[in-house]
């Protein structure tokens, strides 16, 4: 009996293959700001080994950031959450259940530049 779908199973399986070689940042948000900023910080850092995922829309692939189809990112993100099964994969949300790092930029209590630095110490 398996508890994954066979659409999970392939998500399962490129995401494991892939972490193997890499580190992979979902970024599940719309904000474009942020998602420069934190390629910006993954450059001045040379963490060549770190992907950014996400599903903007125009936003172009370029050697650290892949965009992924909504339906790829949402898989992939359901994975994560129910598994959680690497400290390779990093989730950035705004969904109140993730708590509220971007507020503390909204308040004023950080740059831009410093959330990104906060998000990549652990990468």
């Amino acid at each position: 009996m398996t508890l994954l779908t066979e659409g999970e199973n392939d998500a399962m399986h490129q995401l494991n293959n892939l972490i193997q070689e890499k580190r992979i940042i979902l970024y599940d948000c719309e904000d474009r700001e942020y998602l420069n900023v934190l390629k910006e910080a993954l450059r001045r850092h040379d963490l060549t080994d770190v992907e950014i995922w996400h599903c903007i829309e125009d936003m172009p692939d370029d050697d650290a950031i892949k965009k992924k189809t909504y339906r790829q990112m949402d898989e992939i993100t359901q994975l994560y959450r129910l598994y959680d099964f690497s400290d390779r994969v990093l989730l950035i949300s705004r969904a109140q259940q993730y708590g509220t790092i971007f507020n503390y930029v909204q308040s004023g209590l950080l740059s831009r530049e410093e959330l990104a630095e906060a998000l990549l110490c652990n990468i």
